[in-house]
């Protein structure tokens, strides 16, 4: 099995998801955006995973390379590959799928708690799913919930925050982060935690955290190996 991920940036890379495929024997290659590599041929991709970045999925005059990218999960949605998209890439699936994504009226940067919305229980992979679950937060824009799809997770700040639909799964929050991981992030872009929002942590905040990183790694782990059982 072949997994293709999609970068946008530089420090935004697979993180865990990386150490799972690793783990299943899954073979990896990956197309960075802004180091212009080419698009993957999906006849190749077992999995396809789209990953997060700082710019919004309406960027495409600041970004080319975003138009061609949206084709491309155009494409990997009609013939079913299975398709993660996380932040960035959850936003880019749900745009492509037709909601609407849009600037939030506060940023949600921080470990905050995701509760499991009714709809979701009866999914046999979201079984195992905690009820409520601290996760990493880092995004300014919000998506709606694409037609036919299935909504999956709420927070305080932000309604949607992942959904289903057909071989797809969108995350608007970070489970794939070690505390390697989330330090880059925070050294890229810290200046997006100078803020008032009421829904931003501090630095020193979010890289205290311990616990989180633990148990979001085994929940990754079982949400991964038990969606894609069901595709």
């Amino acid at each position: 099995m072949h997994l293709h991920s999609l970068h946008h940036v530089s420090f935004e890379g697979l993180g865990r998801i990386a150490d799972w495929a690793d783990c299943r024997g899954w073979t990896r290659s990956a197309t960075w955006q802004h180091r212009g590599d080419p698009l993957p041929n999906l006849e190749d991709v077992d999995l396809l995973c789209i990953m997060g970045g700082p710019m919004s999925v309406g960027d495409e005059h600041l970004f080319p390379w975003l138009a061609p990218e949206k084709v491309l999960i155009q494409e990997a949605l009609a013939r079913n590959i299975p398709t993660i998209g996380v932040c960035l890439g959850a936003q880019l699936i749900a745009d492509v799928s037709g909601a609407p994504v849009a600037q939030m009226p506060h940023k949600e940067i921080g470990w905050y708690d995701i509760w499991k919305l009714e709809v979701a229980c009866p999914l046999s992979w979201m079984r195992t799913f905690p009820d409520t679950l601290k996760v990493l937060h880092w995004h300014g824009d919000q998506f709606a919930i694409p037609p036919g799809a299935t909504p999956l997770w709420s927070s305080a700040a932000c309604p949607n925050q992942g959904f289903a639909l057909g071989s797809a799964l969108a995350l608007q929050f970070h489970l794939e982060l070690s505390r390697e991981n989330l330090a880059l992030l925070v050294d890229h872009a810290g200046d997006e935690l100078i803020s008032e929002s009421p829904s931003v942590q501090t630095d020193d905040e979010i890289l205290a955290a311990v616990h989180p990183f633990v148990q979001t790694a085994d929940v990754l782990y079982r949400l991964l190996d038990d969606w894609l059982k069901t595709l």
